[in-house]
């Protein structure tokens, strides 16, 4: 048995060149947008600054500082070092800015007082956002049982916030006076 040899022309291998030429090009055409464009990360914008201690202003080491850029949205956060100091990279936008620590209230940036909103943060492209710092007052929770005239438990009754009062004007105490109405 003789064997031939393959003799292949180059029409055919023209051919078959020229349709997978065409439908790459169609296939280029028909692919969407986002496919052809070379995805490029945003630029990040640094914001650094510092957390201390209200009462003594010493730097709170381990506090988390958050930046949102819409209220309950998780955004990123950074945790300060032993000199209170951190560093948060985000995109360009517009950011609440807050700063927590376990037995410290919870602060946003720009906030004086408990239950007012903070300011928001615009982080432009090609800043760097230095001193973005947050002073923390301590926490308190009070906690208790409500009892009336025999000394019995009132079950689910609320005791209405009120602040501290401050007798004859002194800055440093608070008198609480027991009553059978009030917190034994």
């Amino acid at each position: 048995m003789m064997s031939r040899p393959l003799v292949v022309g180059i029409g055919p291998v023209l051919a078959c060149a020229a349709v997978a030429a065409l439908f790459e090009t169609a296939t280029a055409q028909t692919r969407p947008p986002r496919d052809r464009v070379l995805r490029t990360a945003p630029e990040r914008v640094a914001v650094r600054g510092r957390v201390t201690a209200a009462d003594t202003g010493a730097p709170l080491a381990r506090a988390r500082v958050r930046a949102s850029p819409s209220p309950g949205s998780s955004g990123n956060s950074a945790t300060t070092d032993a000199d209170g100091r951190y560093q948060l990279l985000v995109p360009p936008g517009l950011y609440t800015l807050e700063a927590s620590k376990p037995a410290y209230m919870t602060l946003s940036y720009g906030q004086r007082r408990a239950f007012e909103r903070g300011t928001l943060v615009e982080v432009s492209a090609g800043d760097t956002l230095d001193d973005v710092s947050f002073v923390l007052p301590r926490g308190a929770v009070v906690t208790g049982t409500h009892v009336d005239s025999t000394h019995a438990s009132t079950p689910r009754r609320s005791i209405p916030e009120r602040p501290a009062s401050r007798p004859h004007g002194s800055s440093t105490s608070t008198s609480v006076k027991k009553s059978p109405s009030t917190f034994p």
